[in-house]
């Protein structure tokens, strides 16, 4: 569930329901508690009784989950950069893997010296692409 989808009304209800209080529709949160309820994410007691479904606690978490990473990406830009770093960082391994297993049947190397001898390839190459020269 995407924190798109739940409105800020909703989701204070479903914190309310998470703390194992039951959720009355009535005044502002007459709204919120019935479409949360029509959606799964509430289970209706009786007219006055709410109470959160496991749905409704997978839904909380998600958006407590998406809030939290836009606070730690506000306060620190870097950390979706790293992410980003991290990601690079697979797929060149992964490449390298690859390159190793391919290696194998026209080298003779196993995988793991075909590996070691393509990183070194490899890393020059980089730096050379930096504009150091060897």
């Amino acid at each position: 569930m995407q924190r798109n989808d739940l409105t800020d009304n909703e989701f204070t209800v479903l914190m309310i329901a998470a703390a194992d209080e039951s959720m009355i529709p009535i005044g502002r949160w007459k709204e919120p508690v019935e479409r949360l309820a029509a959606r799964g994410l509430l289970h209706r007691h009786n007219e006055h009784n709410y109470a959160i479904t496991e749905t409704g606690r997978q839904a909380l978490k998600a958006r407590e989950d998406e809030d939290a990473t836009a606070l730690i990406t506000a306060f620190n830009p870097a950390a979706s950069g790293v992410t980003q770093i991290r990601e690079i960082a697979e797929q060149a391994a992964q490449q390298l893997a690859e390159a190793a297993r391919r290696s194998q049947p026209i080298t003779g190397d196993d995988p793991v010296t075909a590996a070691r001898k393509w990183s070194e390839i490899i890393l020059n190459r980089a730096l050379e692409l930096l504009g150091e020269r060897r």
